[in-house]
């Protein structure tokens, strides 16, 4: 493939997803506030705490299997070994079902003292809905993995919309009668629908680019890499599974109650809300696919440089918005949006918000690594999941759910210094430290002009209001101040020819951007 028709696919599928986004979290949005408003703190932490066990399935029995379709349907599509790609498809669900089933049976053996650890009220009343969930949460996660590695991401959009618009009818006719079975009941419906749909799709491609059986010549695409990747996969997902959300929701509903749980599952809702509005993760999962097929057969550590710094420079204001917004305005959202109940879940909320400035100064090592097939060095990372639950342990203890929050963000960010030393002996990493400067002076700017303001906002008007001041100024102040450089901006150049969108948004940065020379040149402002 080209790269101007790698471009071209780039662009096309992150408008789709932009798309399907926008309109999936709308109705998203309104979801979470009717279940926040209708169910008491302890059974939406009992909801959360329930629904994210299919975290454990994830990480024994998916995550690996998802994270080999990644990174080997992208090359074996480049190669046109669809026969190939079929039969690696039927065995990674058949290990995803098997490893999934002995699970489950597990749970149901020791499900009574499970309960009893975590403090989960009436846990065997939630064992047959819970094991529809996970079957169909099973299903989306493959279905969703193939269809973006195929970069099929129109379907996923439109699935995403049909879904985000069901479940808020959805739960607007069960309402009245809402509960956590009901709840997860749903979810199960809607995953079975995302699932089934999105493989349907996944045949019809496949029948359109080899109607008939046939052998393919052989690949560098072995079973031995393919396994030993998988192995590496697997034993990663385990780790950083630990240190997430998952161990912290463990930790606390183990050492509390699910009062405590429920404020902290209030933080990572906003979290997810916030960061599927944003184009973090469909600008990545458009670029994922397209970054392995130009990087697998040629390692231009130029080209590798500036692409890797050009993610970053793109993603690091986008992830920092959110945090400096709810560090703001945080309080009067809760209270005017959400449910004063919510309120002593500001601090934790900020802090989860502030660990995807990390994600963003280091997701390109884990992509780095991924392509380098290094597993092991993101396996080893892992090491640091004896600080995390210890750190977590002793924080929740001292400091609450704060502290929960606090240890999981510094285990998070050990994890990718631990990486990027791994990786700095394979491939050389490059940050142009000078590049991101603007965004702290920016940061400290708007934190001087907004803070005072949010602390004085009473009606949803006036938030309404200072929000979108709040926007303005933040765009035009990454606009001005950014930290790109000639060939980053050339991209851009590039990348806004592709739509009539496109093209106006891009004359208004070119306009503003030429406003500052000396940046126009390259040279460091």
């Amino acid at each position: 493939m080209k790269s101007s028709s790698r471009l071209q696919v780039f662009i096309h599928n992150t408008q789709w997803v932009y798309l399907g986004k926008a309109g999936a979290q709308l109705f998203g949005m309104i979801t979470l506030v009717l279940v926040i408003r209708k169910l008491d703190v302890a059974l939406y932490g009992t909801f959360n705490f329930i629904q994210n066990l299919f975290i454990l399935f994830s990480i024994l029995a998916v995550g690996a299997i998802v994270n080999v379709f990644h990174r080997y349907i992208p090359e074996l599509i480049q190669n046109g070994e669809y026969g190939k790609l079929n039969r690696m498809l039927w065995l990674g669900a058949t290990v995803s079902m098997s490893g999934t089933l002995v699970i489950l049976g597990l749970l149901y053996r020791w499900h009574e003292p499970f309960a009893a650890f975590f403090n989960v009220p009436q846990f065997h009343m939630y064992l047959t809905v819970f094991s529809l969930f996970v079957f169909s949460q099973l299903l989306v996660r493959l279905a969703n993995a193939i269809l973006t590695s195929l970069l099929l991401h129109q379907t996923t959009s439109i699935l995403q919309i049909v879904v985000s618009v069901s479940r808020a009818v959805l739960y607007l006719i069960y309402l009245p009668v809402m509960s956590v079975s009901a709840l997860l009941y749903i979810e199960t419906v809607l995953g079975f629908f995302f699932g089934i749909a999105g493989l349907a799709r996944y045949y019809r491609f496949y029948q359109t680019r080899n109607p008939s059986p046939k052998r393919t010549p052989s690949t560098s695409v072995t079973k031995a890499r393919v396994i030993q990747y998988g192995l590496y996969s697997s034993m990663n997902e385990l780790g950083a599974g630990i240190i997430s959300k998952t161990s912290d929701y463990y930790i606390i509903s183990a050492l509390s109650t699910q009062y405590f749980v429920g404020l902290y599952a209030f933080a990572y809702k906003i979290y997810e809300i916030v960061y599927k509005i944003l184009p973090v993760n469909e600008f990545l999962s458009v670029l994922r696919p397209l970054f392995f097929q130009k990087f697998s057969a040629d390692m231009d550590q130029a080209a590798f440089t500036r692409i890797y710094n050009f993610m970053v420079k793109i993603m690091l204001p986008v992830c920092a918005f959110p945090a400096l917004y709810f560090l703001i305005f945080g309080k009067p959202v809760i209270h005017l949006i959400f449910d004063p109940k919510y309120m002593d879940a500001y601090w934790v909320t900020t802090i989860v918000l502030t660990g995807n400035i990390t994600f963003a100064i280091f997701y390109p090592l884990g992509l780095t690594a991924q392509l380098l097939e290094r597993m092991d060095i993101l396996f080893y990372s892992k090491t640091v999941v004896v600080f995390s639950i210890i750190g977590g342990i002793y924080a929740m203890k001292f400091f609450g759910i704060v502290g929960v929050a606090l240890a999981t963000l510094t285990g998070g960010l050990l994890k990718m210094i631990f990486i990027y030393i791994g990786l700095s002996k394979h491939i050389h990493i490059q940050y142009t430290l000078k590049d991101f400067k603007n965004y702290i002076y920016i940061a400290i700017l708007l934190i001087g002009i907004f803070y005072p303001t949010g602390l004085g906002i009473t009606t949803i008007y006036s938030l309404v209001g200072y929000s979108l001041l709040f926007g303005v100024c933040s765009a035009g102040m990454c606009i001005m101040f950014h930290g790109f450089d000639a060939e980053d901006l050339n991209l851009l150049n590039r990348m806004g020819d592709a739509s009539p969108l496109t093209q106006s948004i891009k004359q208004i940065i070119l306009a503003i951007y030429r406003l500052n020379p000396v940046r126009r040149t390259g040279r460091p402002s």
